[in-house]
């Protein structure tokens, strides 16, 4: 086996790379990584709300208040008050940003059909990684 720090340094390159390969994909879509996050967390969670983007996006609270704003006014997300809970909004996708959801989701396909395309083992591979994540975090 190569010495450890061979593969953290491999890992570190990819995701280098990977960030620039779907920073290109997404600027022609006139959209930054966290935006695209965002939108796809969105479509994913309909009626989420602003604490959330929050976390898995790791960025502070005004930050993501910025970001939503543009999103807002790019008509692609839209706020709705919680009937549950009136100092809370709830974020949906309009159909145009639906549809913007679609083609940024494809951008981040292309990026997963060219490294599981490298792999022997796409799941195998994943599981260890995954492993390798959870400890770091600890």
């Amino acid at each position: 086996m190569k010495d450890r720090n061979s593969v953290s340094s491999i890992i570190h390159q990819i995701a280098k790379l990977e960030e620039s390969l779907i920073n290109q994909q997404l600027h022609q879509l006139s959209f930054n990584v966290d935006q695209a996050h965002t939108l796809r967390y969105i479509g994913d969670h309909p009626g989420t709300n602003q604490r959330a983007i929050t976390i898995i996006l790791g960025r502070s609270a005004a930050s993501v208040s910025n970001l939503l704003k543009g999103l807002e006014t790019r008509n692609l997300i839209e706020k709705k008050f919680n009937p549950d809970n009136d100092r809370e909004k709830q974020l949906t996708l309009t159909p145009n940003g639906k549809e913007t959801v679609t083609a940024v989701k494809g951008a981040f396909d292309v990026l997963d059909q060219k490294v599981d395309a490298a792999l022997l083992s796409p799941d195998a591979i994943y599981d260890q990684l995954t492993q390798i994540y959870q400890q770091l975090k600890e």
